[in-house]
């Protein structure tokens, strides 16, 4: 497996678990105050979006536990 293959996993994840609990793109954004961009490139799995970011994102979905942070 490739960095690659593995961002694209995690871009799929995020974008799973954001529709499962029903919020929009729009909607992750304002949880998390990151621009609507940067979640759209972390949901295709962009190497772009920094570590923090998804730290972010995951933390917002409740991916993460809060002492990750």
């Amino acid at each position: 497996m490739t960095i690659k293959d593995d961002m694209h996993f995690i871009g799929k994840k995020i974008t799973t678990k954001r529709k499962k609990i029903g919020i929009t793109v729009e909607e992750l954004a304002q949880k998390t105050l990151l621009p609507v961009s940067v979640i759209k490139k972390a949901e295709k799995g962009s190497t772009l979006v920094s570590f923090q970011d998804y730290i972010t994102i995951f933390y917002a979905l409740n991916l993460i536990a809060p002492e990750f942070l």
